[in-house]
């Protein structure tokens, strides 16, 4: 039904279409090959920490409490068990979730475009993908989330007029798949039903038993999945957990931000996207009216409004707009710039200047590069981490991990006071509790003072033989209305209980030191932002 039908003799050939692709894709591993080491943010770390204690035998939620859904977790804990315990491994995971997006978006273009328009498209995405504004190069879930629900878009694209329940089945269990990825994910579930829902208006409301059946084999595939969730929950003694983190906590989460402070938060984060992409977005504005302007294209045009609409809305749960939510709107803005190269590719031919939509594509994408090429070509890995993240401890995780690792048996557990699960996993040592971020106890909720004594009551039954303490505001965001009770005991238990060891400062440049011993000792009262290693007293 997308498809638009259109003279051959105005595209470009099978041949050129795979040898364009082919250097698409080629350049897409080339932007990011440079990037693989990067140091992980608290994200990464959350997800591979949690993903390597699956490999470990641990089920999720038993000793590391998160809002995801374990999806995310579960595609990590494959990606390690696959390339091996490291950074590399993870970013390398992504590069193939990557390209394998960028393939689905030409296939999907095809559903609807010439091989020109899909071509574009791809390129389109792929550049995009990967700029530092929507840290596009960082492995985070919102790209495992694209993954299948693209693939669940072109089943269902390829099945409008096949009927084939079979194919409709798998793309509610690529959507199901998505959604346990991250649980904004159900947003394309809902845009996937309103287009099935669209399209049968569009055949006159005809054979509604038939629409029924197709809309209940689609929504079989997430009910499935997320039921072999629950029984996997029950079954592993942590539902309970389950439940409350993944359920009630994210309510409370959610209602954090006022509309207002959601609107400065939006216009914070989409300004400079905007900037580093704003020859795609051009492209998209352009071929969403160019669609809906052309009566026979009206329904590719249709398409487009709504997957923006829904993609948007992926964006905005909670109303943080935090830079790589808006991952989510890339699809749909490539292919809505493909679309505008597809209607100029075969407007121009006739013209004999079908060179103009290359040079326009490419003239395009060398912007972004270019307002990109610091980050992408120049910077060291350190100073990228210190400009995306300010003085965030990701530069110095992986000297932190080392020292820990080298200081402390395999058995050891870690008491983590501050919000860095990179350096747990980096370490290969087990948390002393579950809470992997301090932002649920920081926070104005219900569930605040209770959450921080039981992570006392954890640490406390644990007594872990090594504590880290970042003092790093951001790991922190504290709150002045948020409960005292772990600070308090911060304060009086910790110098009782533990003896500085180490010192990390945190510097501008990204350059990791450790200060231990005396030093260390001598150095702290001067030195407020750092991370600070402390060992149990005899």
């Amino acid at each position: 039904m997308l498809r638009d039908s259109m003279d051959s003799s105005t595209d470009i050939s099978s041949r050129v279409a795979f040898g364009l692709m082919l250097i698409v894709l080629l350049g897409a591993v080339l932007l990011r090959i440079r990037l693989l080491a990067l140091p992980l943010e608290r994200d990464e770390g959350e997800y591979a920490y949690i993903g390597w204690l699956m490999l470990q035998g641990v089920p999720p939620y038993a000793e590391a409490y998160t809002m995801k859904l374990p999806g995310i977790h579960a595609a990590y804990a494959g990606l390690l068990a696959v390339f091996g315990h490291s950074v590399e491994a993870i970013r390398g995971g992504l590069v193939l979730v990557n390209l394998a997006s960028v393939i689905l978006i030409y296939w999907l273009g095809r559903q609807w475009s010439s091989r020109t328009g899909a071509v574009a498209a791809a390129a389109i995405f792929a550049v995009v993908s990967v700029g530092h504004t929507v840290h596009g190069f960082m492995a985070n879930a919102e790209h495992f989330v694209l993954l299948p629900a693209l693939a669940g878009i072109w089943l269902l694209q390829r099945d409008e007029t096949r009927d084939r329940p079979l194919t409709v089945c798998g793309a509610g269990l690529c959507f199901g798949l998505a959604f346990l990825m991250k649980q904004t994910a159900v947003v394309f579930l809902v845009f996937a039903l309103t287009w099935m829902a669209w399209s049968w208006r569009m055949t006159g409301f005809a054979a509604p038993r038939q629409f029924v059946a197709r809309v209940m084999g689609f929504l079989a595939g997430p009910l499935l999945l997320y039921g072999v969730l629950w029984v996997w929950m029950v079954a592993a003694g942590t539902f309970d957990n389950f439940w409350r983190w993944t359920v009630e906590y994210p309510r409370e989460y959610v209602s954090q931000v006022s509309w207002s402070a959601g609107i400065d938060l939006f216009l914070l984060t989409a300004v400079p996207i905007a900037m580093f992409a704003w020859p795609a977005l051009l492209l998209a504005i352009v071929g969403i009216y160019a669609s809906l302007r052309s009566t026979d294209r009206a329904t590719r045009g249709v398409f487009l409004v709504l997957f923006v609409v829904f993609s948007f809305l992926a964006v905005c749960p909670g109303l943080y707009f935090r830079e790589h939510y808006f991952l989510f709107l890339l699809p749909s803005v490539a292919f809505a710039g493909g679309s505008a190269i597809d209607l100029l590719s075969q407007t121009l031919r006739q013209w004999g200047r079908s060179v103009v939509p290359l040079v326009l594509v490419i003239s395009s994408l060398s912007w972004s590069l270019y307002a990109d090429s610091d980050v992408l070509f120049r910077l060291p890995l350190e100073k990228i981490s210190r400009l995306m993240y300010g003085d965030n401890p990701f530069p110095e995780s992986a000297a932190i991990a080392e020292y820990i690792e080298k200081s402390t048996p395999p058995s050891a557990r870690v008491a983590m006071f501050g919000s860095e699960p990179q350096i747990l996993f980096l370490a290969r040592r087990r948390s002393a509790t579950g809470f992997l971020y301090m932002y649920p106890m920081t926070e104005q909720h219900e569930f605040a003072e209770s959450m921080q004594r039981q992570m006392i009551d954890e640490i406390e039954a644990v007594e872990p033989q090594l504590v880290a303490v970042v003092t790093v505001p951001s790991s922190w965001l504290y709150r002045p209305t948020a409960p005292r009770l772990l600070f308090e005991w911060m304060n009086s238990e910790i110098p009782r209980r533990y003896a500085l060891e180490a010192l990390v400062p945190i510097g501008e440049d990204g350059v990791t030191e450790i200060l231990d011993g005396e030093f260390a000792v001598a150095a702290a009262p001067q030195i407020p932002v750092a991370v600070k290693l402390l060992r149990q007293r005899p």
